[in-house]
């Protein structure tokens, strides 16, 4: 935050632009640094990739090794929450994690696990969904 004035507020983006915000305009501010963070972060997992429960569990392996990173443990408020399944549509099975971090942890954590998720995926040979290998059922 850069100045709060009567009728306007001036923030600093993360990219350094200044953003001035009428105040008259403003209805749901989120404050994602006080106190503590969250983060979703959704994976979505192909059609094609076999069993759901072996996807769930290699994906749970791999938040507790997460966890119990001592680099990045210090910086979850509490284990990473594997939500399950949140979507599943013709692109593909979205899989939903929770992370909780103190405040303005969330980022950093998020693209940290986003990696070692990615990575784990790709050793077991679980493929990740895109536009062409949608699976399409036929009729």
């Amino acid at each position: 935050m850069i100045d709060i004035g009567v009728l306007s507020t001036e923030l600093r983006c993360i990219d350094q632009r200044s953003v001035v915000l009428q105040n008259s305009q403003c209805e749901q501010v989120v404050n994602h640094t006080k106190l503590r963070s969250g983060m979703l972060l959704n994976m979505l997992i192909s059609h094609q990739a076999g069993s759901i429960n072996s996807i769930l569990e290699i994906i749970s392996d791999e938040l507790e090794s997460f966890n119990n990173d001592p680099e990045w443990r210090n910086l979850l408020l509490c284990p990473p929450l594997l939500r399950g399944v949140s979507a599943s549509d013709a692109l593909g099975i979205t899989i939903s994690t929770l992370l909780l971090t103190k405040a303005g942890k969330q980022w950093s954590c998020e693209r940290e696990l986003r990696r070692r998720l990615l990575g784990r995926l790709q050793r077991e040979g679980i493929p990740l969904a895109n536009r062409t290998t949608a699976y399409v059922s036929e009729l």
